[in-house]
């Protein structure tokens, strides 16, 4: 289910964490993390652009419920929140979207500098670098649904009409087979009841016309 599926008044619902909201954001992307694309055990809410609570005064002390206050309190609406997973909605924490991507961007820089055993692990081989940009699952999904796909329409009509002339084949050959039976069916018993060495390969009696007539429908249909 994406945003453009979802109706307005849900889109700018403030977000309270219901279970019918957990239900809707769960199914949003299939049950799937936004960001990493992992198929969600436990789903984490995560507010794509932040809203930074005050929790605390100026000495860390927490403060009372009735005190707590929300920064940008705009942004906690249904549409700006992701269903994640949890070591995505961790590692980002307040960042926007655009600062996590960015750092994320120079993850190898950050480890390097900080793991000497990465840097080798490098230079050996042992572990590839990604240097393309950082794309999420929700932006593939979003890419993906935007192309254009001119040859669906074509491959469309194409499988349709394989299937009715394969249907109309069918029912032709039911139709033969049937035909066949009811001569067979009419014709002089005398020739069922003689041996199989009465008949010559190129025999003329109808039960052997129905019997070639009968493999090749079979060979045909198979």
């Amino acid at each position: 289910m994406t945003d453009e599926r979802i109706p307005t008044e849900v889109l700018d619902e403030v977000w309270v964490g219901s279970r019918a909201q957990r239900d809707r954001l769960r199914a949003k992307l299939g049950g799937r993390c936004a960001y990493c694309g992992c198929v969600l055990d436990k789903m984490h809410a995560d507010h794509r652009e932040p809203v930074i609570r005050v929790q605390t005064d100026p000495w860390g002390r927490r403060l009372p419920v009735s005190e707590q206050r929300q920064i940008r309190p705009e942004r906690n609406v249904f549409s700006n929140m992701m269903p994640s997973c949890g070591p995505c909605n961790i590692h980002k924490g307040g960042y926007s979207l655009e600062e996590w991507r960015e750092m994320l961007g120079r993850a190898s820089e950050i480890i390097g500098r900080k793991q000497s055993i990465f840097k080798t692990a490098v230079r050996l081989g042992l572990i590839k670098v990604n240097d393309g940009p950082v794309t999420f699952y929700f932006e593939i999904l979003r890419a993906a649904s935007e192309t254009p796909h001119p040859d669906a329409a074509q491959e469309y009509i194409l499988a349709t009409e394989h299937d009715r002339i394969v249907a109309e084949k069918d029912a032709e050959i039911a139709r033969l087979r049937e035909a066949l039976t009811a001569l067979v069916k009419t014709h002089d018993r005398e020739n069922f009841m003689r041996s199989a060495d009465f008949h010559r390969e190129d025999c003329r009696c109808l039960r052997c016309a129905f019997d070639r007539a009968s493999a090749a429908l079979g060979d045909d249909n198979g």
